[in-house]
Order: C-alpha cells, then structure tokens, then sequence
C-alpha cells in the first residue's frame, strides 16, 4: 500500500531532494524514533506495526545494495525472534530461534518450518500431521480422507478465526489479453467487455452467485457460511458512534438504490446478496439495455483456474453453476479456463498491469489491511494510484507512461465519483465519526456499482492443531497475525472443548483491554 506520512520523504527518497534533515524523521536518542506528519493521520500508530517502518541496519542494506531483502538467508538481517534458515521455492520454508533475540522469554518454538502444498492431495495433510511432521494440518471435509480424521479425533476438528482479508470476484472492464479464452471472434469479446461494462449486467451476476455453495467446495457445508463476508471493509473493522461501520454501510447502500439493496443483509457469516428472482430481474434489465447496443447473447465469461488445485476448480465449477442456473445459459456461460500453475499465475495474481489480465472473471483477489482505518482497503481501487486497480483490467492513471488505454473504461464505470469520495473521507481527520461515515459513503458507491463481489475472509477453516489456542498474536492489520512469536505447542491435540474455552477467555480479555484502551485515550 502507498505509505504517505510525508511528502518530503517521498521527494527524499525520488532524488528530488538530498537534505534528510526536512523528511521529518528524527532519531532523539539510541532508543526513541520521531516522525513529524504533513497532516493529522489519526490512525498512525496503527502504521507502527507495518513492515515498512521495522528498523534496518544501515551498514547491512548499504552492503547488500539491489540485493536487500531478497528472501534468502544472507540478504535479510534479523532482530525478530526467528532466522530464516532455508526458504527452497513450492518445497519448505524454515526458520530456527533468533539466541540474540530480545525478548527470549516469550518465544516458545526452537525451530518452525512451513511445508509447501498444491492442493492436489488434500488428504496427504492430515497424514502428514498423523506422522507427527505437522503440528497443524488443514482437513477438508468433503475429501474421502475426511472420514478417517473424524474417526481418529470426534472432537478434534476446530475452526480458525476469520481476520481482516476479503477475498473477491473481479471483473476485467478492460480486457487486453486474450490467451486463456473460448472466444473465437472479436465480436464475442466486444460484446463481453460491453456487458461487463453494464451495472445491470454486474448486479445479476452479484444475485445469482451462490457463495455458500461455492464456499462448501472447500470447507464443506457445516463451514460453508463461517467465513462469507458481503463488504469490502469488515464490517466490525471501526464503530460509529458506537456501532459496527457495516451498519452505516447498509444504510448507505439501501438510500443508494432501495429496489435492489433495500433487503440486503451486509453482516458476515452468511451470503448476503444471492437471490435468483432478483438476479433473473437484473439480467432482463441488462439485456434490454446491451441488445441495443448490438449485443449477442448468451454473453460467454472467461475463467481461469489452476487445473491441479482440485478444490479450486471444484468452486469454479459450482459458481458456474449457480450463475448459469440463476441467469440462464442462454445469458451468460462461464467458461472455465484450466490453466496449469505458471499461466494461472499469469493470467491472475502476476499480472502487474491492467492490460496483463488474461480474464474475464476472476476469484484471484483479496486485500488485507495495513493500517486500521477503510481508506486501507477501500484505496485500493483509486483509479489514480489503487494498488488493485490492475485486477478490474484498469490501470493506475498516475504510473502510466503516456495514454492511459483504460480511460474510456473508468469513464464508462464513471470511476471518477469513487475517486472524489475518497478524496472527500480522506480529508477529514478531526472527527472519526465523519470520516468513517465518509468512506462508508465510498464503500456503498463500490458495493452499489457492483465493481467487485466480496466472497469471503481468511480463516474459517477446518484444522487439527497441537498450536495452542490464541497463543499467538492476532490483529486486524499489519502483520501481527503472521508472528510465531508468544506460539506455543502443546502434545496433543486441541480439543473442540479446549478451543471453546479459550476462545471465551480471549474474547472476554480482548473486551477488557479494549475498554482500558477507550478510557484512557479519553483522558
């Protein structure tokens, strides 16, 4: 995510000035760093726990030059409480305790090691975690194997907490090319970027995808709904005055456009927008509007997956489906692409620019937070500088080097009223209310103009574990959630029983710390 605590770091760091002492970044002592704002941020502390502000040796990154930071043993320098060791690409990454750390104390693990899977044998996990070579293992429910987890542990399947990431479906609004396809005519891929292009086109899709089937492909039906999530934004990610932001997104959306909106339910854990009747409605309004453009029917959508992944062509397949059965196959068809890894890759994730992505749709999407406010999620899709605005087939106006070849899509999206929403909630920095209020305004413009389809967060999955429960670290953005540090295991397995009551202590600790924390900054 850009990181904009100065303009005149930024002007530091682009040569437009060599005079550090201006940046705003001061040592007062060995043990005490000052940062001077350009403007009031009131979420900058949460931006302490970014990876971009961890303090780098001088010496070493001068040493290591391009070098820097590659991931490999000799080109990071550690004060964390664990050493890389071995990182070998789709193989293993291990890390061994850091004897200089700081803090050793309250690191618990002496040597941790991440085994790389492709989702081809989902079974082989647990097995692995039956041979003792795993302390945490992912189940799938509805592979054969399933039956000999349950069977060896009743109660030892647990379920992982959701967090802060969303993942999505993406439209390509400006297609540039066209190596994974059916379509064999120009004409069939006019007509698809001139459906993607249309609101009503969008909402019938957004009703008639059925997330919880598509959910079930993965973590079975008794998961299915754990982990759906229906905003960009978690709904519980800030209050305002005093209630969930998901609250005042709902409003917003429904005063958008009642019709389609007004019986949405924005909270997670369930599918929110599928409702066939309503997609059918949507797809006749669209297609009276593109068969006077010339549009042909059905209108035929590209989708990649990577082939080996059977779970992931699984949730292709079922969105297929429902999409297919709610608007008809005389409508829309999606095509799935099977794609092996490095063109799936390609087509989706390394795909840098706009023009890159070889889709049509897409569910190789997702975001987390950086800092604890929206505009950390809800920026991303700034038509200017949006670092995910490559994923809806646009590019970012402000990188571009000469013509922007996405103009007349964002014109068509009329993207610029997302852009001054933003601009608007930016701006206000002395009353949180009003500026959560304000993104809620943006977030309501993305959701009502269907830009993407919010799917589900990360967690929600079924596991055995011997990782003590919340053990770990755990926090809405950064990258807290990702340290080993505080991890303990334990013997044997965590219990169903054992979860449940740590969970409860930890929600109750977690109320009490958060009422500490409101009493004193009201002080």
């Amino acid at each position: 995510m850009p990181f904009y605590f100065s303009n005149l770091i930024l002007q530091f760091a682009d040569g437009k000035t060599n005079d550090f002492s201006t940046v705003g970044v001061k040592a007062v002592d060995d043990y005490t760093l000052q940062y001077t704002l350009n403007k009031p941020e009131p979420f900058w502390n949460s931006k302490t726990t970014y990876g971009i502000l961890y303090p780098i040796n001088e010496e070493f990154l001068k040493s290591k030059g391009k070098d820097f930071g590659k991931p490999t043993p000799d080109s990071i320098l550690y004060n964390g409480p664990f050493i890389l060791a071995n990182n070998t690409a789709k193989s293993v990454i291990e890390y061994t305790k850091n004897e200089s750390y700081w803090d050793p104390k309250n690191v618990h693990l002496d040597t941790v090691k991440w085994t790389y899977n492709d989702g081809s044998d989902p079974d082989g996990l647990f097995k692995s975690y039956e041979n003792g070579e795993l302390s945490l293992a992912r189940v799938y429910p509805n592979s054969p194997g399933y039956k000999d987890v349950t069977k060896a542990y009743p109660d030892g399947v647990t379920w992982s907490q959701t967090g802060g990431f969303t993942y999505n479906l993406t439209f390509n609004f400006n297609r540039g090319t066209f190596d994974a396809t059916s379509k064999t005519t120009d004409k069939e891929k006019e007509d698809t970027q001139k459906a993607i292009l249309d609101r009503n086109f969008r909402l019938a899709i957004l009703f008639g995808f059925d997330k919880k089937s598509y959910n079930a492909q993965s973590v079975g039906e008794e998961g299915a709904t754990k982990a759906l999530r229906n905003t960009l934004v978690p709904a519980d990610f800030v209050e305002i005055g005093g209630k969930p932001y998901g609250d005042t997104v709902a409003s917003k959306l429904k005063a958008l456009d009642s019709d389609a909106f007004g019986d949405v339910n924005l909270s997670d854990g369930q599918d929110g927008y599928y409702n066939a009747d309503k997609a059918k409605e949507y797809m006749e309004k669209a297609k009276t509007e593109l068969e006077a453009k010339g549009v042909q029917f059905p209108i035929h959508l590209d989708m990649p997956v990577e082939e080996t992944s059977e779970i992931s062509v699984n949730m292709v397949k079922s969105l297929k489906k429902s999409v297919e059965t709610s608007l008809g196959s005389d409508n829309v068809v999606v095509d799935v692409q099977l794609l092996n890894e490095d063109k799936y890759l390609a087509a989706t994730y390394q795909a840098t620019t706009g023009q890159a992505g070889d889709f049509d749709i897409t569910n190789a999407s997702g975001w987390g937070p950086d800092y604890t406010d929206p505009s950390s999620y809800l920026n991303i899709y700034d038509s200017r500088k949006g670092d995910m605005i490559h994923t809806l087939g646009l590019e970012a106006s402000a990188v571009v080097q000469g013509t922007d070849p996405s103009t007349a899509a964002k014109k068509a999206i009329n993207l610029s009223e997302y852009d001054a929403l933003l601009d608007k909630a930016a701006a206000i920095t002395d009353d949180l209310d009003a500026r959560y209020t304000a993104y809620a305004d943006a977030e309501a413009w993305l959701l009502d103009n269907a830009l993407q389809v919010p799917i589900y967060a990360d967690g929600g999955t079924p596991r055995v574990t011997n990782v003590v429960p919340f053990s770990g670290p755990y926090g809405w953005a950064g990258i807290a959630a990702n340290k080993l540090k505080y991890v303990e295991v334990q013997s044997d397995i965590v219990t169903t029983d054992q979860y449940d009551k740590a969970k409860k202590a930890w929600e109750t600790k977690k109320e009490e710390t958060a009422k500490e924390a409101e009493t004193t900054s009201s002080k």
